[in-house]
């Protein structure tokens, strides 16, 4: 087909599509979790395992072809991945202000259940909830 006859009927040139290398999109949906919600359970893991697979050949086929194009237009090597660890800080020391008694989730509201109140002994009240103000 021509270009003129290509713009006029490609649905995926008029939506700006057409350059896209569609194992990209594949790749994530092979790997990303949130794609595996609403599998039958029946074929879930196999269907998972599949995808798991597939994912992993298109994410090597992606990796060795982006190497080679890289080695084509550099003349130096492919870098390797380089990680830096720094030593860390500790959480007391990198938040100075923290106090254990402020934090929110460490607070309880401590009550009795409806049972216990209503089969307890009536002498004795009920303890008084630990509700801060800002609660």
């Amino acid at each position: 087909f021509s270009s003129e006859v290509k713009n006029s009927f490609s649905a995926a040139r008029k939506a700006g599509l057409d350059e896209i290398d569609w194992r990209v999109p594949h790749l994530i949906y092979s790997k990303d979790p949130k794609f595996n919600e609403g599998l039958d359970p029946r074929f879930a893991f196999e269907v998972q395992q599949r995808k798991l697979t597939d994912g992993r050949v298109l994410e090597a086929e992606l990796a060795s072809e982006a190497e080679a194009n890289w080695q084509k237009s550099h003349t130096t090597p492919f870098p390797e991945a380089q990680v830096w660890s720094q030593p860390g800080v500790a959480f007391v020391e990198s938040v100075p202000n923290y106090r254990n008694e402020e934090d929110v989730w460490s607070k309880r509201l401590d009550l009795r259940t409806l049972d216990e109140a209503m089969r307890g002994d009536v002498s004795k009240p009920m303890p008084r909830p630990a509700v801060f103000a800002e609660d």
